[in-house]
């Protein structure tokens, strides 16, 4: 069962009552993220993550709140994403006023001890060199340079730059301490058993006499201008045994209407995104050219991309992603058939049955639909959407949002892209634009 509810000073609660389970589970969530990393300063969302677990007022240091949670066999930890800052622990239901006592004082009252900012600025170096060189993220760095524009907020790495980490100080984190965590900007998400009278008036002692003072400034927007205006690039890597290309086009904002998402998710799912979906069954299952295939969004306020990415043999490239284009410009042109369609309608269907038998399902559907949707879509819901959608609903919305004029192809391989594979590359690039 749903509860949802507001208090007085801003903060939006969602909790969902799953009276099977013997836990509770909260996210605790602002809206910001490394998006809202300034330049030279990457990785301050990041720091702030850290900082957030390392003291308040009834919880001197990062080892007592540990101490404090596993010993009442639960879970705790803090993540940054481009968007949002959040805090997750999960422990036995019996200790749901405990829990909500530690979020409280961790993200309202965090005390940020200065030689735990020394501490933890080292360890996000080591986490950030874990990776840096690896092939893995030279991968993906490239393909994130070659996306966006000089200057654009969309190339900030959530983890942080080595060399901006080092220099992040005190005033740095607690500015945009400041700037985010605000009652109004908060989001707190419950899933697991309760008793709603229990849990509301919990929720309204802890969290209901918190003030935070001015306003958030809202979700950064981007547009046109974050994408780079150069369509084509490639790297050199002797390293890499295969090549891993990546294509991408302007496509739907995190804030369209569900309705729109819902159509899309189907349309990814026919062309890519299923085992029995149009580019796994040829290029995977018939031809053997790819080991799996999948489109994804990346979607923000006001804008959004899909990213359609693979790894092959590097004397396949040219098969494989004359395929995915042909098969991008029939599926917008001509949309879905009649068999796909139902076919996508009963999956659908059959995965919303399904969804909400897991606590983590659960909590991401809170967690997206707080967050960014005008309210919580339970499986119900979704699915009599679903039911009422057409054949001509789901292919009208692909080509009022799928944007090819703006494909971008990135291609990374051991040996060099001659000069003719460039002019082959390019027409085909032209090919999907001008479609």
């Amino acid at each position: 069962m749903l509860t949802q509810f507001s208090l007085d000073n801003g903060l939006q609660v969602a909790a969902y009552n799953m009276p099977n389970i013997h836990s509770i589970s909260l996210s605790l969530m602002v809206k910001g993220g490394a998006s809202f990393d300034k330049k030279g300063k990457m990785g301050t969302a990041h720091l702030l993550e850290h900082m957030l677990l390392q003291g308040s007022p009834s919880f001197a240091d990062a080892q007592v709140i540990s101490e404090f949670v596993e010993s009442r066999a639960g879970y705790i930890n803090a993540f940054t994403y481009f968007d949002t800052v959040e805090l997750v622990m999960r422990l036995p239901d019996r200790y749901l006023e405990d829990m909500l006592k530690l979020a409280t004082e961790i993200f309202y009252q965090p005390t940020f001890p200065e030689e735990a900012l020394v501490k933890e600025r080292a360890v996000m170096l080591e986490e950030i060199y874990a990776n840096y060189e690896s092939t893995h993220d030279r991968i993906g760095r490239f393909f994130l340079e070659a996306k966006y524009a000089v200057g654009s907020l969309l190339k900030n790495e959530v983890v942080g730059l080595p060399e901006d980490v080092k220099s992040l100080n005190m005033q740095d984190m607690k500015e945009l301490y400041e700037q985010l965590v605000k009652t109004e900007n908060s989001y707190l998400c419950l899933v697991g058993n309760f008793e709603k009278a229990d849990l509301k008036k919990l929720v309204e002692e802890y969290f209901g006499p918190v003030k935070t003072s001015g306003k958030f400034v809202g979700e950064l927007r981007f547009s046109d201008s974050d994408l780079n205006e150069d369509k084509f690039h490639w790297r050199s890597d002797a390293d890499l045994s295969s090549a891993y290309v990546d294509l991408s086009f302007k496509a739907m904002p995190k804030d369209a209407p569900v309705t729109d998402w819902l159509a899309q998710l189907a349309v990814m799912n026919v062309l890519a995104n299923l085992q029995r979906s149009r580019l796994n069954t040829s290029l995977r299952f018939e031809k053997g050219l790819v080991y799996s295939i999948a489109i994804s969004p990346i979607a923000m306020p006001g804008f959004g991309m899909n990213n359609l990415p693979f790894e092959c043999r590097p004397e396949n490239v040219k098969t494989v992603l004359e395929e995915i284009v042909n098969e991008l410009i029939k599926i917008k042109q001509n949309g879905l058939t009649q068999e796909e369609f139902t076919y996508i309608q009963n999956y659908g269907i059959d995965t919303l049955m399904m969804q909400f038998d897991s606590v983590g399902a659960v909590m991401d559907t809170l967690k997206q639909d707080l967050l960014w949707e005008d309210k919580i879509y339970l499986p119900e819901d979704t699915i009599a959407t679903i039911k009422a959608a057409s054949l001509d609903d789901v292919n009208a919305v692909i080509k009022q949002y799928w944007d090819y004029k703006t494909a971008n192809l990135s291609i990374q391989i051991a040996g060099v892209v001659t000069e003719d594979e460039q002019k082959y590359y390019l027409e085909l690039l032209e090919k999907l634009q001008n479609a």
